[in-house]
């Protein structure tokens, strides 16, 4: 429940506690205690996994362990196996809408836009309509051009309180920004961070600081950018992700002691996470190196965190940056040129499970207007 709140701290807390008494539990309560700890307070997505797929081969039909290894993979940037999870839980219940957008979401991060449309449709048929299915069906007319299809959805939202609406919020900050309109962008980025405040979601609100700051640096706006990582930071100083995300942040701007020492904890706090030690530090250390002047080192760095690329469609961005430095002008410009309808496309929107969610930004860039 909590972390379904955005407080992972106290989430973790619970997790903790229920995973030191196991073994009083039974053999089917004990796998899950194990593998929660394994998944959110080691972060060790590998053996979570392995936990995990050993609960459906005892109990096939049960909807927890699928769940969880739905947003486990999409964590891992596995998108084929996010889509055969997601399967697998409508297979489960058919007649519950409850994830149906997720695996219209997995449709549409592999393409497949007809099928993203079918079961978007047959969640509607079935009289399920939530903010979720929603949110995919923005994305989803946004990456393939209809604005009416985007105007129903922003419609939909504008009158629905702030526990809702700051999903949505962020969502409209990134469109704008892809049209160029930066100062929109981040007037929605903070009308985002403020509704989440006010919904209690933290970290949500510490994501959508770091979203904006992402998009500083791009613009080259870097005193902005590292205001909004001190906003992150203060909202959910213990999160990793957010520490994760700030400390790459902090990177780009330049301000490379502190990202160092940010990455240096993270690294002493999170030995067995598989996202920071494969994915983050990697790209913190590819910005530390490019800031130094080394885009060598950097694209080298980059190139450790390339197997879990699709997690966000910024990696590939800073892959362009990286080769542009490095003197690979034309890898670098292919990086930098792909179509910002395609990124969207393979955005990670927040997923939901029966347990909870982590957020996976995607940031389409275009040209800014003041």
């Amino acid at each position: 429940m909590y972390l379904q709140l955005g407080d992972s701290a106290r989430g973790k807390e619970y997790i903790t506690k229920a995973y030191a008494l196991r073994e009083r539990a039974s053999a089917y309560e004990s796998l899950l205690m194990q593998a929660d700890y394994y998944d959110y307070v080691l972060g060790d997505l590998d053996k979570a996994l392995e936990l995990y797929q050993q609960m459906t081969e005892s109990n096939p039909r049960d909807i927890i362990p699928w769940s969880h290894m739905n947003v486990a993979y999409s964590n891992l940037g596995q998108l084929e196996k996010t889509l055969d999870a997601s399967n697998q839980l409508v297979q489960l219940q058919p007649e519950s809408g409850f994830f149906y957008p997720s695996l219209a979401g997995g449709e549409r991060r592999l393409g497949h836009f007809s099928e993203a449309h079918k079961n978007s449709d047959l969640a509607a048929s079935r009289g399920f309509d939530d903010s979720y299915l929603r949110l995919e069906r923005y994305v989803l007319a946004f990456v393939e051009g209809d604005s009416k299809g985007m105007a129903e959805q922003v419609a939909w939202f504008g009158g629905k309180s702030p526990n809702t609406q700051y999903l949505f919020l962020s969502l409209e900050a990134e469109t704008e920004a892809y049209r160029g309109h930066a100062r929109a962008a981040q007037e929605l980025a903070c009308r985002a961070a403020t509704a989440a405040v006010q919904a209690g979601d933290l970290e949500a609100a510490a994501s959508y600081h770091l979203e904006a700051a992402w998009r500083e640096t791009v613009f080259g706006e870097m005193p902005d950018a590292r205001k909004e990582v001190t906003a992150a930071l203060e909202l959910a100083p213990q999160s990793e992700d957010v520490e994760s995300w700030g400390a790459e942040v902090l990177a780009r701007t330049g301000n490379a002691a502190r990202a160092r020492t940010l990455a240096q904890d993270l690294a002493k706090r999170f030995p067995r996470h598989t996202i920071i030690r494969r994915y983050w530090l990697p790209r913190i250390e590819a910005q530390i190196a490019l800031a130094a002047k080394k885009p060598a080192e950097a694209v080298e760095r980059l190139r450790e965190a390339e197997p879990l690329e699709a997690r966000s469609c910024n990696y590939s961005y800073e892959r362009g940056e990286a080769y542009l430095a490095a003197g690979s002008g034309e890898r670098g410009r292919n990086r930098l040129s792909a179509n910002p309808r395609s990124s969207r496309a393979g955005a990670e929107l927040p997923p939901r499970r029966a347990g909870s969610s982590r957020p996976g930004p995607c940031v389409p860039i275009a040209g800014r207007q003041r």
